[in-house]
């Protein structure tokens, strides 16, 4: 099944809710390092779509405060928060 890896980020960082769907495929793992470093990241909701969330995918978010992670996410990886 076609799925969509969330990546990165562009423009401005805040509160992030991650769609569970983009272009019609869902969205099923947050990529390695995709949010890495971000200062300005400050909560993250994660949908019920999202079954992985690889390694260093959050590290070094230093105003990161909350975040939502669903019952579906069974693998996160390696330094991912």
């Amino acid at each position: 099944m076609p799925f969509t890896r969330i990546r990165g980020r562009t423009g401005a960082v805040g509160a992030v809710v991650i769609p569970a769907s983009i272009n019609g495929m869902p969205v099923t793992t947050i990529g390695d390092g995709a949010f890495y470093g971000s200062s300005i990241l400050t909560s993250v909701t994660i949908p019920a779509s999202v079954t992985s969330i690889r390694d260093s995918a959050f590290q070094d978010c230093a105003g990161l405060t909350g975040v939502t992670i669903p019952s579906s996410v069974t693998i996160i990886g390696n330094n991912a928060f």
